[in-house]
């Protein structure tokens, strides 16, 4: 049987699909597979530990959702293969060499389209006229590759952006709406992170 060892480091929603997936090419759950799941629910400081654990059960392959839970895994094996998913920029991010040979016991997919940002704020700036100021919503504890982008697209746009980035499991959402009312922000963009 395989064995097959999956972190996020937000809830266990995704794995579901990630079943199906698995059971619609003749993988099932019991027969021929086991999973090892771990979910941070936002602890983002739990998961060098759940690496380690995952590590030490000896799982055949790993599957991570985002770049902060494979950063985690890598640190934890270098000979289990692992397969990402959800990592913004992995080159960037100093998670794979390229993106036809990622490298090592890495690969994976990522959608992310570096015009993405500006095209979504040129749509915020025609749907809200006057528009100056735009706050951006992050997770402190990710890397600032989503933050930056979105920054540089703004003030490209001749908007001023004001990046607020919190932490989870429990964000102070309060300190930050505030920080937006102070700054006057006009719109906010929230950034796809690991929070619940």
């Amino acid at each position: 049987m395989i064995r097959i060892g999956t972190i996020v480091a937000g809830s266990a929603y995704p794995l579901e699909e990630f079943k199906l997936g698995l059971r619609d090419l003749g993988w099932l759950e019991g027969e021929n597979i086991g999973f090892e799941l771990r979910a941070a629910e936002g602890e983002l400081r739990r998961l060098p530990e759940f690496a380690n654990q995952i590590v030490s059960a000896g799982v055949d392959a790993i599957a991570v959702i985002g770049a902060v839970t494979l950063r985690a895994v890598r640190q934890a094996t270098s000979n289990i293969p692992i397969v990402f998913a959800v990592v913004v920029e992995p080159i960037s991010d100093g998670l794979a060499n390229n993106l036809q040979r990622p490298g090592g016991n890495v690969t994976g997919v990522t959608t992310f389209d570096p015009e993405q940002a500006g095209r979504q704020l040129q749509l915020l700036k025609a749907v809200s006229t006057g528009l100056e100021r735009v706050a951006i919503l992050s997770d402190r504890g990710v890397t600032e590759c989503l933050s930056n982008s979105n920054r540089q697209a703004a003030q490209d746009l001749g908007l001023r952006a004001q990046v607020i980035r919190v932490e989870g499991p429990s964000p102070e959402y309060e300190k930050a709406f505030a920080a937006m009312d102070q700054e006057r922000a006009g719109a906010l963009v929230v950034l796809e992170e690991p929070i619940n």
